[in-house]
């Protein structure tokens, strides 16, 4: 008995798409291994740059720069391990998955959010304001809404200091402008003391102040490094956050440093943190570029004096980085 007319087109059509779909499939599954092969060399850079920090520093240095990008690997590594499973390349897809997993997680410690803290909290800000935008305002009106006590600010020129003049909260401060991306400034709730400003030779500006909050005394400390453009400035970051760490320890305070780090978490220039116990309490959200932010640079890392409540990542302010907000609590 033949087919009739309207099953035989059914079958015809399904086995010419069949022909179609065949070698579209075979070669999008192709190219998803590439780049799941590149996505999971890139997972994996930050262990090469911490291996070859020593021996080869130039090298190193290249490959800490690549090393920022894990949001990128994870997500397109990921879209790639989710297409080579439904076609069943396990033998691509498991190893890949692997990769990817141990990349993201080699970042540097993160403070652990500590699930239903109570009582007295401290909410630290800190924002990159873009030397070229002169008009903090967006940034002050976020941080009075969610009641910052601290905000720690990068980027401060002549012409945005001059603005801050004119807020009347956070009466606590200090405002280093300067021409250029390395002004500071930290706005404060609560009274500041023993400041210090810092400048020393082939090194960015930091601030080192103490906090009065109630009967506790804290440590922090507000950095902008050079971004590391060269194995020179890679150097000078490390170096940066050698001594600010150092110092945070050495207090023997409940301490935060605060700033744009010019660092992701998975970069080997955070260690130095690592070394003298103090945790990253901002999360691993990307923060630059703020209108699509790929890397998490603007970071908050505190002692083990902290709890960490809460932690997000702000809203556009005029700059071309988001704020970040850590909500600590002691303990």
């Amino acid at each position: 008995m033949s087919e009739p007319p309207f099953t035989d087109f059914a079958l015809r059509a399904t086995h010419d798409a069949n022909q179609f779909m065949h070698p579209l499939f075979t070669a999008v599954s192709r190219r998803a291994k590439v780049i799941l092969l590149l996505c999971s060399v890139g997972a994996s850079l930050p262990i090469s740059a911490g291996l070859l920090s020593s021996a080869s520093p130039s090298l190193a240095w290249f490959l800490d720069l690549g090393a920022h990008w894990q949001w990128l690997y994870a997500s397109v590594g990921a879209a790639c391990v989710i297409w080579l499973f439904a076609f069943g390349a396990y033998i691509w897809a498991l190893p890949g998955a692997l990769a990817l997993t141990i990349g993201w997680f080699i970042a540097s410690p993160e403070r652990a959010t500590a699930e239903g803290t109570t009582g007295a909290s401290l909410t630290v800000v800190t924002a990159n304001l873009n030397a070229e935008n002169p008009d903090p305002s967006a940034l002050l009106r976020w941080a009075k809404d969610i009641g910052a006590d601290i905000i720690v600010l990068q980027e401060v020129s002549p012409r945005t200091a001059l603005e801050l003049k004119k807020w009347g909260d956070h009466s606590h401060r200090i405002v280093v402008p300067q021409e250029g991306p390395f002004g500071l400034g930290i706005l404060s709730r609560h009274p500041l003391e023993s400041n210090e400003t810092r400048e020393p030779a082939g090194q960015t500006l930091h601030i080192r102040t103490h906090i009065l909050w109630g009967d506790t005394r804290i440590a922090l400390s507000a950095v902008h490094p050079m971004p590391p453009v060269s194995t020179a400035y890679h150097a000078q970051r490390v170096a940066l956050f050698k001594t600010e760490s150092k110092w945070a320890a050495s207090t023997g305070l409940p301490a935060v440093i605060a700033g744009d780090f010019n660092a992701s978490p998975w970069s080997s220039a955070m260690e130095p943190f690592t070394a003298q116990g103090l945790q990253r309490a901002s999360g691993p959200w990307p923060t630059w570029p703020a209108a699509f932010p790929l890397i998490p640079i603007d970071q908050v890392v505190v002692s083990g004096h902290w709890r960490v409540m809460d932690a997000e990542v702000g809203p556009a302010i005029g700059s071309d980085h988001r704020p970040v907000r850590v909500q600590l609590a002691p303990g």
